[in-house]
Formats: C-alpha cells, sequence, structure tokens
C-alpha cells in the first residue's frame, strides 16, 4: 500500500518549529533555576570561577541521582554559550542577565501558552522548571510535577489536541485505515484484532478508533 502522508502541513510544522525560539527560552529559564541553587548554596560562580560539574552538584546538595541529568544540562548551557566548559571544568558562569530574563519569560510564556504549535510543551516543561531547585534537591518528586495526583492529564496534552501531535496521529490513523480496507475487500468476513504496543495516553489510538469506527464489525 502506498500511503501519502500530508507533506505541506507536514512542512508547515516545520517551518514553525523553525522559527519558533522557545528551546532559546528554556534554555534561560533552566539557567536561572540552576544559577539559584548555587546561589542559595553561598558559593557564587563568578563569571571567572572554575569548579566540575560534581563539585556544583555536591555544594548544591543535588541528589545523586540526577548527575547524569545534570551534567547534560550543563553541556547543554555550555553549547548555547550559558557557560564554558573545559574538558568539564567550568571556566565561565555568567548569570548576571538571568534574573532578567526570567522576568521577560513571564511575559513571554503566554504567548507560547496560546499558540496551537507549543502550548502543551510549553505548559508542562515551565512546571518542571519552575519546581526545577525542588526536584534536584529532593524536595518533591519529578512524578509529582508531571502527573500531578497520579493524574496523565498534563502530559496527555502533549499526544492529542495539539498541532503536532494532531497532525502524526492523523498519518497513523490514514496508514491503519487502508490496510483493513484492502483485508476486508480480499475477504468481507475478515476480524482483526488490534495490538497496541506503548500504550499511554491514547491520544494516537483515539484518532484511530474514529477512522476506524465505521468498520467496527470487523475489528
Amino acid at each position: 500500500l502506498k500511503i501519502d502522508p500530508p507533506t505541506e502541513r507536514i512542512a508547515t510544522l516545520i517551518r514553525a518549529q523553525e522559527r519558533s525560539d522557545l528551546d532559546d527560552w528554556f534554555s534561560q529559564v533552566l539557567f536561572y533555576q540552576l544559577n539559584r541553587l548555587v546561589e542559595a548554596s553561598d558559593h557564587s560562580l563568578t563569571a571567572r570561577a572554575r569548579g566540575t560539574g560534581a563539585e556544583v552538584q555536591e555544594r548544591c546538595r543535588i541528589l545523586h541521582k540526577y548527575i547524569p541529568w545534570v551534567n547534560e544540562s550543563l553541556r547543554m548551557l555550555a553549547k548555547r554559550q550559558f557557560i564554558e566548559l573545559r574538558d568539564d571544568v567550568i571556566v565561565r558562569w555568567d548569570a548576571k542577565e538571568a534574573k532578567a530574563k526570567w522576568h521577560e519569560w513571564q511575559t513571554r510564556r503566554h504567548t507560547y501558552a496560546g499558540d496551537a504549535y507549543s502550548k502543551a510543551l510549553t505548559a508542562l516543561v515551565t512546571d518542571c522548571l519552575v519546581s526545577l531547585p525542588d526536584i534536584l534537591n529532593g524536595n518533591v518528586s519529578a512524578t509529582d510535577i508531571i502527573f500531578p495526583n497520579s493524574s496523565p492529564e498534563k502530559v496527555a496534552a502533549l499526544y492529542k489536541e495539539n498541532a503536532i501531535a494532531d497532525t502524526y496521529n492523523e498519518v497513523v490513523g490514514d496508514a491503519v485505515l487502508p490496510c483493513l480496507q484492502q483485508r476486508l475487500q480480499a475477504d468481507p468476513s475478515t476480524r482483526l484484532r488490534i495490538l497496541e504496543i506503548g500504550a499511554g495516553t491514547a491520544g494516537t489510538s483515539a484518532t484511530v478508533f474514529a477512522k476506524l469506527k465505521p468498520f467496527q464489525h470487523a475489528v
């Protein structure tokens, strides 16, 4: 079977992501929150301070299980030139604009929160970053932020009812439907069983089941 994906719709999504500076803003907020931990440790890093990621983790009392995540975050911040690393040693940590950027984000975030392409991601990542110091120090569980009251609702918004997820869920549905139709043309008495692997929020399933509803007698 030949499946024709919605190439123009996908291209529109790609162009929207390329124009977005949301990742840059997430990095700004991440740097601000990590700097808050450093300042709270009474060992503020100056613009020319030297130290390793492990030393930062120790002085900030970051739980051991988060060390790999912090190391990767520091490398990402170095790549975006918020800090400078040499052989995993921090040789520049300049946070003089971090607080101003944090306040600017409080205004800019509402723009992203109202955008069909980024609203779900903006809400989830912002909540996680706001709680980041408490998460890293073990005062709150990351899962309590991502799944408040054990509800998947906050995460579910990433997988449905937003422009990106809806587009690709449609692609999956449009791929499944002709397969079923072909089988029924060959044998109208066919009954198929569908096994979903990696079930989570049912975002994709809802789209697929809606497309298969006219053929529910065969599923």
